[in-house]
Formats: structure tokens, C-alpha cells, sequence
């Protein structure tokens, strides 16, 4: 990074890249930058998956679950097959 790139924090940092990318008038078009580097958007497909929820990159989300088989049907030889409907879940340990 350059020495005049902020890190985290002012009012100055969240408009860095906008200001040198787009320019000051294009700050209402484009937003402020999301300087939080543990945020993470529920909605956003295009970043990140959802468990039980997945979808192909960009696309729009589910809101029905679905349990997925993760194994292939013609997979590797010697490996038992799992299937979910098959699976005996535990309710407690012993």
C-alpha cells in the first residue's frame, strides 16, 4: 500500500478509492466504501456462499433449504456411499 493509503477509520478513508477512481461527484452514485473488514452480507451471492442455501456465482438467492448429496454416484471404488435418507442422525450421545 502507499503511505497515503488510510486504513481503517475517518471520513476520509471511506471515500478514498471513490475519490481517485471516479472522482468527488460521483460519491451519491457510487456509496461510501464498506471499510468493516468483518462484515459479511447475507444477501450477496456474488462473495459468499450460504450454507443449505447455495446458488451458482451472481445468481439470485433461495429461500428454501435444501440438503445436498456431496458424494458421486460413480465415485471412488472402495469408498462406502452415504446417503442422507439413509443416515442414522443421533438425537444425544450415549
Amino acid at each position: 500500500l502507499l503511505k497515503t493509503y488510510p486504513l481503517k477509520g475517518d471520513e476520509f478513508a471511506r471515500w478514498y478509492e471513490i475519490d481517485k477512481i471516479f472522482g468527488k461527484e460521483y460519491r451519491e452514485v457510487v456509496g461510501e466504501e464498506q471499510r468493516d473488514s468483518g462484515f459479511a452480507d447475507d444477501k450477496d451471492t456474488l462473495n459468499f456462499a450460504r450454507l443449505y442455501h447455495e446458488v451458482p456465482k451472481g445468481s439470485q438467492k433461495k429461500e428454501i433449504s435444501f440438503k445436498q448429496e456431496y458424494q458421486e454416484d460413480e465415485g471412488v471404488a472402495f469408498v462406502k456411499k452415504v446417503k442422507r435418507d439413509e443416515a442414522k442422525i443421533l438425537e444425544k450421545r450415549r
